[in-house]
C-alpha cells in the first residue's frame, strides 16, 4: 500500500488558473451576508493576517459588502463586521 500523495500547487496549475475565465457566483442576499460575515471574522484570525490569501478574501468581502449596502443601516452593519468592537456576544 503506497503512501497518499500530498497535493501541491504546481506551475502548470497556476497557469491553468490564470487562463480561466472569471468565476461568477449567484447566491441569495442572505447567504451573501453570511459569507461576508464569515470572511470578515476569518480575516481577523491571527494566522489569516499572515496569509497570502487574505488580500483576495478581503477584496471578495468588500465586493459583497458593496452589493449588500442598499440601505444606510445595511451599510453600517456590513462595515461593523470589520471592527471587533462591534462584535455581539452569542
Amino acid at each position: 500500500m503506497s503512501a497518499p500523495v500530498r497535493p501541491e500547487m504546481t506551475s502548470a496549475d497556476i497557469q491553468a488558473l490564470q487562463e480561466m475565465p472569471p468565476l461568477k457566483i449567484e447566491m441569495d442576499a442572505g447567504a451573501a451576508f453570511e459569507l461576508l460575515a464569515t470572511l470578515q471574522l476569518a480575516s481577523r484570525h491571527p494566522v489569516a493576517s499572515r496569509s497570502q490569501t487574505l488580500k483576495h478574501s478581503c477584496a471578495l468581502a468588500r465586493e459583497i459588502q458593496k452589493y449588500l449596502s442598499v440601505t444606510e443601516n445595511l451599510k453600517a452593519l456590513c462595515e461593523a463586521g470589520w471592527k471587533p468592537k462591534s462584535d455581539v456576544p452569542l
